[in-house]
């Protein structure tokens, strides 16, 4: 058995069938595709390309055999794709389509026709093609080429370069389908290939931001925001003091100065991109501040003022002035300045021009002055200073300070201590204090004992004798002074001692009773009475006497003796004798 094949598919596939001997023989053939035919030369069409291996059977009323013969049909395949590059393209933008085509069939490709109708959206597109030799036909659509006849596994690539139109719509999605045709194609599902782009805004790049910063407090700070590239770009604000704004251009009034950083935005459909430009707003601070040496002074006393003055602002303060109005119950003023400070007005207000102060500069200003005589002690007057400048200001200096003086006392001198002492025990002592020059004093004393009194001429009782250190001290609401004074406290003390010799006696033995009085005190002690009552069986009694004078007033068995004063140390004796 022979077949005419190889076969183009679509065509007939002629068999033969011979026997070397045999007569009345039939043939019966299976094509290998699940059709059969009959006859010594029939002819099939297969409905695919490929191998197969057809069969006939020869059969007579004697004997049958089989053989086989081979089956070849080709047929061409050719396909199509395409590709697009960027998926996402924004207006101006260059875009790219790759289509690749090629014969994957077993028999030459001819009649072969790429069709790609070009999205309106490209303009000024070109064509460059590798491969197979293709020809622009010119034909609506845009491109129909022509291509050579396709070898199996023959192909090419075109590649159609074009730019998306400035006015395509952000948001559209735009579908471009390519696709080939041949005179005979077996699988037509690669036949046509599409992509799609989206139109999107230009990518933000190269966000630059500025501002007119520094600016002065109060006015208005306007902001500036360009790309360098980007489209259908949003700006928004912040301005680093919790406001916010919008816009490429945006102007903004902050509410206090310093240093702020102020961000901005800029946004589209593609991407977001941030960027900060610092500002300064500009404002000075004066402030003033004033203290005076003395705020107690004593009548006619001299105090003296001090201004200290300074800029805490972060720009210079333009024509700065101090007004100072010193008053009335000041005399004799003298004012101190420093630098280039000028004193253009005074008496009794002072209106100094310091001039221009840079941040962080400040001075001094020294007025000295007296109070004026005929002031009343408690008397209160109060002298205000200002400070101000011709720049904006805010912060949290002052601009004024006052200072206030009250009329004092006249200050304490001399004071002295003195007491009516020494003093007997039981008896109070006088304690005085006094003062040379000073007015309204207090005195406040500690007696030395750990008692406490007051008063300039207090009264105090001691409680045992001996010496002590009393202390005053004087005050008034603008001095104090202290001084001691020393106290004596006086007291008697008498001792007794009585002695017996022999200590044993019989009978009519002779005794002797020694009486010893002594005043071992302080003071004098007077008024004494010394007794003392013999015992029973005591006879023949004698009495003498050596010191202390003494006066006997009662007689036996009890013997009174009216002693003299003695003073501290003084000693007596009595001496008694009997049986």
């Amino acid at each position: 058995a022979t077949s005419d094949s190889p076969t183009l598919l679509g065509g007939t596939t002629n068999f033969t069938a011979s026997v070397t001997s045999g007569t009345s023989v039939a043939y019966a053939w299976d094509f290998g595709d699940g059709n059969t035919g009959s006859g010594a030369n029939p002819a099939h069409s297969y409905a695919a390309p490929g191998s197969y291996t057809a069969v006939v059977t020869a059969t007579n009323n004697v004997s049958g055999s089989s053989t086989s013969t081979g089956v070849v049909v080709v047929s061409p395949d050719v396909g199509i794709a395409k590709t697009v590059q960027p998926t996402q393209i924004w207006p101006g933008a260059v875009v790219t389509y790759t289509i690749t085509y090629s014969n994957a069939g077993t028999a030459p490709a001819t009649g072969v026709v790429i069709t790609d109708i070009v999205p309106a959206e490209i303009i000024s597109p070109s064509v460059l093609a590798a491969g197979a030799q293709i020809t622009d036909t010119g034909a609506l659509p845009p491109y129909v080429w022509q291509v050579a006849d396709l070898a199996p596994s023959a192909g090419g690539t075109i590649v159609i370069t074009g730019m998306l139109d400035a006015n395509a719509v952000v948001g559209s999605v735009v579908t471009n389908t390519a696709e080939i045709a041949a005179a005979s194609d077996w699988d037509p599902a690669d036949r046509t290939s599409s992509v799609v782009f989206t139109i999107v805004d230009q990518p933000i790049v190269g966000l630059a931001a500025i501002n007119d910063s520094p600016t002065m407090l109060g006015s208005s700070t306007q902001f500036t925001a360009a790309v360098v590239a980007g489209t259908n770009v949003s700006f928004t604000w912040a301005y680093g003091d919790g406001d916010t704004g919008a816009g490429a251009t945006s102007a903004h009034t902050y509410a206090a100065p310093g240093s702020y950083t102020a961000i901005v935005t800029a946004t589209n459909s593609t991407n977001s991109i941030a960027i900060t430009t610092p500002v300064t707003i500009l404002a000075a601070d004066v402030g003033i501040a004033k203290r005076v040496s003395n705020p107690l002074p004593p009548p006619e006393a001299a105090i003296t003022y001090t201004l200290v003055y300074s800029n805490a602002g972060n720009t210079t303060a333009a024509n700065v002035r101090i007004t100072d109005t010193l008053p009335v119950e000041v005399t004799d003023v003298v004012v101190y300045v420093s630098g280039s400070t000028v004193i253009i007005d005074n008496n009794p207000e002072y209106i100094l021009d310091v001039g221009s102060l840079a941040p962080g500069a400040g001075g001094t200003i020294v007025i000295t002055a007296k109070l004026r005589p005929g002031l009343a002690v408690g008397d209160i007057f109060t002298n205000t200073a200002t400070i101000g400048t011709a720049t904006v200001e805010a912060g949290p200096r002052p601009n004024t300070s006052s200072a206030v003086v009250a009329v004092g006392d006249a200050p304490i001198t001399g004071l002295t201590a003195t007491n009516d002492g020494p003093t007997l025990l039981s008896t109070s002592t006088q304690l005085t204090a006094t003062v040379a020059t000073g007015t309204n004093p207090t005195y406040e004393w500690d007696f030395g004992d750990g008692h406490i009194g007051a008063g300039p001429s207090p009264v105090h009782l001691y409680s045992r004798p001996g010496t002590f250190t009393a202390v005053v001290t004087a005050t008034n609401n603008t001095s104090f002074q202290v001084a001691t004074t020393v106290v004596e406290v006086k007291s008697a003390e008498l001792v007794l001692t009585k002695d017996v010799r022999p200590a044993i006696i019989g009978p009519g033995d002779p005794v002797t009773f020694t009486l010893t009085f002594t005043n071992a005190g302080s003071a004098v002690a007077s008024g004494l009475r010394l007794t003392d009552t013999f015992p029973a069986g005591i006879d023949n009694v004698t009495i003498s006497v050596n010191g202390v004078a003494v006066n006997l007033t009662g007689f036996g068995p009890t013997y009174i003796w009216d002693l003299a004063d003695m003073a501290p140390g003084a000693v007596g004796i009595i001496t008694l004798r009997g049986t």
